[in-house]
C-alpha cells in the first residue's frame, strides 16, 4: 500500500490533521453518495454503524479509501479538499489526544436529563439574555428558545447570522395535512431536519 496517511483506531491523519472515519464516510463525494450537480447528500450515515477502512492509499494528491461494506465502497478525496475542510486545528499529543492548551474543548455527551438540568427553560428569545443562549449554541451546538413570535423570528435568526434567501424567500410556511405528498406534510410529527442546504 502506497500511503503516507497515518491510520489510527477511529481516524487517520493527513499532514497532521485528523479525519475521523465516520466523517470521511459521511462526506464521500462520489455520485452514489452526493448528487453530482446539486451536491445534495444521497448517503445516510445512519445506514453504516461504524465505518472501517479496508485499505487507504495516498497518491498523486489524492486519498483513496476502500470501506469495509457489502459490497465494498470506494471514496476518493483530493488532499487539497481535505485540508480546506479540516476541522482539527488543535495541536495533538502523539496523534491521539488534544494538547493541554486545548483542554477546554472537551466533548460533552448529553441526554434528556442533562438538557433539562443544564439548558435554561426561561429563554424567551428576544426578552432573554442573548449571551446565555448564544454561548449554549456555540458550546453545545444547539439551544432552546421558546415563544418566538412570527414578527420577531427574522430578528432572532439574524442575531446569530445572516439569512440566505432561497427560491421560497427568507421564510416558508409548512403545515401538515392528511393528503400531503411529502412526509414532512403528512400528519406525522416533523423530525429535526434541514432542507436544501446545498
Amino acid at each position: 500500500m502506497n500511503s503516507t496517511a497515518v491510520l489510527n483506531k477511529t481516524f487517520l491523519e493527513v499532514e497532521g490533521k485528523r479525519f475521523h472515519y465516520i466523517w470521511l464516510r459521511d462526506n464521500c463525494l462520489c455520485p452514489k453518495c452526493r448528487h453530482p450537480t446539486s451536491f445534495q447528500k444521497l448517503y445516510e450515515i445512519k445506514d453504516t454503524s461504524c465505518p472501517e477502512p479496508l485499505s487507504v492509499e495516498q497518491k498523486d494528491g489524492e486519498l483513496t479509501i476502500i470501506w469495509n461494506e457489502d459490497p465494498p465502497h470506494k471514496s476518493t478525496f483530493s488532499i487539497s479538499w481535505l485540508l480546506s475542510h479540516a476541522y482539527d486545528d488543535a495541536e495533538q499529543d502523539n496523534g491521539n489526544e488534544h494538547s493541554e492548551s486545548n483542554s477546554q474543548n472537551q466533548e460533552i455527551l448529553w441526554d434528556k436529563a442533562w438538557i433539562e438540568a443544564n439548558i435554561s427553560k426561561l429563554q424567551e428569545a428576544l426578552s432573554s439574555n442573548p449571551e446565555l443562549w448564544l454561548e449554549q449554541l456555540f458550546t453545545f451546538g444547539f439551544t432552546v428558545l421558546h415563544n418566538i413570535a412570527a414578527k420577531d423570528l427574522q430578528a432572532t435568526v439574524e442575531s446569530i447570522g445572516p439569512i440566505y434567501s432561497s427560491d421560497y424567500g427568507l421564510f416558508a410556511p409548512s403545515k401538515t395535512t392528511n393528503e400531503g405528498k411529502d412526509l414532512a406534510e403528512t400528519g406525522n410529527a416533523m423530525s429535526f431536519h434541514t432542507d436544501y442546504t446545498y
